[in-house]
């Protein structure tokens, strides 16, 4: 009786700690360990600095690199906090960060692996913070938002205006451009300076177009008519 105790109990130990190491087995086959700009400084290609863009598959030159960065650094210094109750403390405003892969790792989404880097990189105070994810063999670009920094971003609204602004510049492959004008559409919402962009549809000014034409033929026939200009 003794025996068969301890062998559920060890049974038992067995299958938990199985079910305890298959969540992480299954996590690193989907979705491999993807570097911290902060702390795997080298891994991200930004030679030994701390950054708040990691590129490890280096998509975008280290001079593009340096160039955004320097704007995701001044976002975070220019905004004022989101007013939560650790923001006095940390001293900074709004984070926007950049992660740049070839590919997301099957079967993750661009927009699974946005949301799970906004988690492990947590930049924010209490989720004031942004991580565009841009995807270069897809030329898909996805933006992970913190629930504080979705407030001041109308509720998600402008973060779906920025995309739409830069949809055309990431699909021809300028990733650098792209990226960088993000960032400043995201730092002049989170300044309060925001431009909707709404592009205008062409249907109406071919509506117009044709209108007009057809009354300045009828006015033309009319005018030959007056002047009996068919019957000469």
């Amino acid at each position: 009786m003794q025996l068969q105790i301890i062998s559920f109990i060890f049974i038992a130990s067995t299958i938990l700690q199985v079910m305890q190491i298959m969540p992480v087995c299954v996590s690193n086959q989907i979705h491999p360990f993807y570097p911290n700009p902060q702390h795997d400084i080298y891994r991200c290609g930004r030679r030994g600095q701390r950054s708040l863009l990691c590129d490890p598959d280096r998509v975008l030159s280290y001079n593009e690199a340096n160039r955004i960065d320097t704007l995701l650094s001044a976002i975070r210094t220019d905004t004022n906090c989101s007013h939560c109750e650790v923001c006095g403390r940390k001293q900074h405003g709004y984070i926007v960060s950049i992660a740049v892969v070839e590919n997301t790792s099957p079967p993750w989404s661009t927009e699974g692996f946005g949301e799970y880097i906004l988690r492990e990189w947590n930049f924010g105070n209490c989720e004031d913070d942004v991580v565009i994810v841009l995807a270069s063999k897809t030329n898909e670009v996805y933006s992970a938002v913190g629930r504080s920094a979705e407030l001041k971003l109308d509720y998600g609204n402008i973060v779906d205006n920025i995309h739409q602004k830069v949809e055309k510049i990431i699909k021809s492959g300028n990733y650098s451009y792209g990226l960088y004008r993000m960032a400043e559409e995201y730092r002049s919402s989170f300044l309060g300076k925001y431009e909707y962009y709404e592009e205008f549809p062409l249907w109406p000014v071919m509506h117009i177009t044709v209108a007009a034409l057809s009354v300045c033929l009828c006015l033309l026939l009319l005018f030959c008519c007056k002047e009996g200009l068919f019957f000469k």
